[in-house]
């Protein structure tokens, strides 16, 4: 693990980096085309564009000294009914989690993480969810997640 690197909220300045990172995340995960992937990007933008500047989606950026950002993570609130597994309120929903391919298995990923929960604590959301590569499910595990029972169908 590397020292502690600094982390920073994102602001919509940084828009284009988190687009970047999301694009490079699916990329490396290969999970559709590449045409198929960067068809994502425009609407991805708008989508992000809008809860930056509302407050539904807060990021945090990973950066060296010198201020290159070198790993990211976001947290879109999403107002979910109470159920048995959720009491009501928010819930965070975690997405965008990158890291730069140079900067892998230093410890980035885990520090943006635990940032990102304590902020959740801090807030009082008491359910965060995402979506797991299996590179990164170890990282999840670890910090106590557990899988679940989701299932999707895509209607054309």
């Amino acid at each position: 693990m590397t020292n502690a690197l600094p982390i920073r909220y994102a602001t919509l300045a940084d828009l284009e980096t988190i687009v970047s990172h999301r694009r490079r995340m699916f990329e490396d995960m290969a999970i559709a085309a590449p045409q198929v992937i960067a068809d994502t990007v425009p609407p991805f933008r708008d989508w992000l564009n809008e809860r930056l500047t509302n407050g539904l989606y807060t990021g945090w950026l990973t950066c060296t000294d010198d201020g290159q950002v070198v790993a990211g993570a976001g947290v879109w609130l999403i107002d979910w009914p109470a159920g048995p597994m959720h009491l009501g309120g928010p819930m965070a929903y975690v997405m965008n989690v990158f890291v730069e391919p140079e900067w892998r298995r230093k410890g980035l990923a885990e520090q943006l993480m635990r940032t990102v929960l304590a902020w959740c604590k801090e807030r009082q959301i008491r359910t965060v969810d995402l979506h797991a590569s299996e590179k990164g499910r170890p990282i999840y595990t670890h910090l106590g997640f557990l899988p679940t029972n989701e299932m999707r169908l895509r209607l054309s």
